[in-house]
């Protein structure tokens, strides 16, 4: 699912809502996942601002030496193959992994538990420029979206609008009109209009 917003003097903001195939899924399946994505994100320009969260359903892991301008060093468990397409899915894109970039207990990284069982599958993307304004992102434990998935939660500063100044026209006194400044303000316009007849009737005469 994808929303965008247009907004006055700023480029348009893209939401998008992602669920990846699972692990176990066939490959076809989950590449035809990725084109469609890439397509999603191919519509879009270099400078709309975009936000994509998502239950993507892989590792990108806790080391970051591969793609180090992607994940930061703040990620959980280690990288899998659906892991590695998430990254090169940002690398493509130009978009950074926002819960790698801060650090974090496991409790607070951790978005998927179910028995022994543990990991983080839910992520959230951005554009590299947007990464700066978010000032937290983090898993709410004690809340949970489902019996097995947690609450990903990302804290963002608002970006300040941009200012544009606008002409103001001035009112039209009309209170003024019956007094001698309405009389002289007439006397200008019959000047004007009668100069414009004069020229007008010149250039007939000069046309005949």
């Amino acid at each position: 699912m994808a929303v965008k917003l247009a907004m006055d003097n700023q480029p348009p903001l893209n939401i998008i809502s992602a669920y990846a195939p699972q692990t176990g899924c066939g490959e076809s399946e989950k590449e035809a996942f990725w084109d469609e994505f890439d397509d999603l994100l191919i519509l879009m320009t270099p400078e709309e601002l975009k936000y994509i969260g998502g239950d993507l359903n892989g590792h990108v892991g806790a080391n970051n030496t591969t793609y180090k301008d992607i994940q930061g060093k703040f990620g959980y468990g280690t990288l899998n193959k659906d892991g590695e397409q998430i990254l090169e899915f940002c690398a493509r894109h130009h978009l950074e992994v926002v819960n790698t970039f801060f650090n974090k207990k496991s409790e607070h990284l951790v978005t998927y538990k179910s028995g022994n069982k543990q990991s983080q599958i839910d992520y959230i993307l951005t554009n590299r420029d947007l990464l700066r304004t978010f000032r937290d992102c983090k898993v709410i434990p004690e809340e949970s979206l489902t019996s097995q998935h947690r609450i990903l939660v990302g804290c963002i500063a608002l970006i300040k609008p941009i200012k544009y100044t606008t002409v103001k026209i001035p009112k039209i006194k009309w209170h003024l009109l019956n007094t001698e400044i309405g009389d002289k303000l007439l006397e200008e316009i019959r000047e004007i209009l009668t100069e414009d007849m004069k020229n007008g009737h010149n250039i007939s005469a000069e046309n005949t």
